[in-house]
């Protein structure tokens, strides 16, 4: 069956659930996140004023302890008449890999939210879908729009995506370095992955933010981990009670979750910025070495893979993150450098202040403006001066022959 056939209504990898939406999306199907819908997992209407709150999991198939752990909630909240101040909202995200238990059926959804295929979705009829996964993304393209249209403005609305890693890990939050994400975060006693998102394109929590929401995602690990939906569903009740959507006293079994949210986070720092991502082009050439959970600390030149027969080593002293021991992916590794937020909120200010041009100061850089907003450093071994380029937010960095380094704020 061919991409195409599989993405059409009623056939292959995308039927199991309830019909998916009409080409012009008017079919009276509830509002977003009623159990009725394709992608509803749950909605409940508070008696009080709040913001929206809005709760994904399962953009990858293969990661069910989110989907289970958004359940849960979403029944407890009803069954014990938890108040809600607000909307409270659950999606489910890529139906059909969920239902065949894969991470992806063509492409990962979650690396499909760039802006120009986001407006062509919204041009497109449903019948135009090419493969499995833009079916997905051109109904969640509109399940957002409808949520983020229907929301509040004060305070802005909240997206909260669930995920689970291949490797062994600690439990860690992903978030944007600003002080309204990062006060979503307060209580929240697990680490914060700063600079992800940076690094990667088509993210849809990237496309919330541009829509001018506040995000966050969890992730814990393994994917089948006993525990992992218990971590995953502990995160949640801390963040509704940060968003002001239930509270605090609210939360069943009172600082239990968070107890052990922190013990399992002990020994590692609340902030780990991310500095480097090694891209998997052929995930049958690429072999992880065995025994690595994310946060490990490693040295320079410490064997950490095999890519197309050749070593990859560290390339600086490092914690690893998400080292890819599943079939699907496209992120071999990360390496993050232990931060505080002193040094995250300088960064921030240094940038917001445009002063960047004090980057042409330092010996062997200078800008390459016919590249756009780039820098080239002729003496890629001075390690401070790559540091300093990610201070101030150039952390895209390529190595070209002879040693120059090129380095872009955005992956090019």
């Amino acid at each position: 069956m061919s991409r195409a056939e599989r993405a059409r209504p009623g056939e292959g990898a995308a039927e199991g659930r309830n019909p998916p939406l009409d080409d012009e999306g008017e079919r009276d199907r509830g509002p977003p996140g009623a159990p009725g819908s394709r992608h509803g997992l749950g909605r409940i209407e508070g008696e009080r004023p709040g913001p929206l709150v809005a709760v994904f999991a399962g953009m990858h198939g293969n990661e069910p302890a989110g989907v289970r752990a958004l359940e849960r909630v979403i029944a407890q909240v009803t069954a014990d008449r938890i108040p809600v101040h607000g909307t409270l909202v659950g999606i489910l995200g890529n139906v059909a890999a969920c239902e065949l238990g894969v991470r992806y059926v063509d492409f990962d959804l979650n690396r499909l939210w760039t802006p120009a295929r986001v407006d062509r979705m919204r041009a497109m009829t449903r019948e135009e879908c090419l493969f499995v996964e833009e079916l997905e993304l051109w109904e969640l393209v509109r399940e957002v729009d409808r949520l983020i249209e229907g929301a509040p403005a004060q305070p802005s609305p909240v997206f909260i995506d669930l995920h689970t890693a291949s490797a062994s890990s600690a439990p860690f939050a992903i978030s944007r370095n600003t002080l309204d994400h990062i006060s979503l975060l307060r209580g929240l006693p697990i680490p914060i992955l700063a600079g992800l998102e940076e690094s990667l394109e088509g993210l849809l929590l990237k496309h919330i933010i541009e829509r001018g929401g506040r995000t966050v995602a969890v992730e814990t690990g393994p994917h089948q981990g006993q525990n992992a939906a218990e971590e995953l569903e502990a995160a949640l009740w801390i963040l509704f009670a940060t968003a002001g959507t239930i509270a605090s006293e609210s939360i069943p079994g009172g600082r239990a979750g968070r107890d052990s949210l922190r013990e399992l986070c002990r020994g590692i720092p609340p902030i780990v910025e991310v500095v480097h991502r090694h891209e998997v082009t052929d995930r049958s050439e690429f072999r992880m070495e065995e025994g690595f959970r994310s946060f490990d600390l490693v040295s320079k030149g410490r064997l950490l893979a095999i890519d197309h027969g050749k070593q990859v080593r560290a390339p600086r002293r490092g914690r690893v993150l998400m080292p890819l021991y599943q079939e699907r992916g496209e992120d071999g590794f990360f390496l993050g450098l232990d931060r505080d937020r002193l040094y995250l909120t300088l960064s921030r200010w240094f940038r917001r202040l445009h002063l960047e041009w004090l980057l042409s100061l330092f010996p062997s850089v200078r800008r390459e403006r016919e590249l756009g907003d780039a820098w080239r450093v002729d003496r890629s071994d001075r390690e401070w001066v790559r540091e300093a380029l990610r201070f101030f937010g150039y952390r895209e960095q390529v190595r070209l022959k002879g040693g120059t380094i090129l380095a872009w704020r955005r992956r090019r």
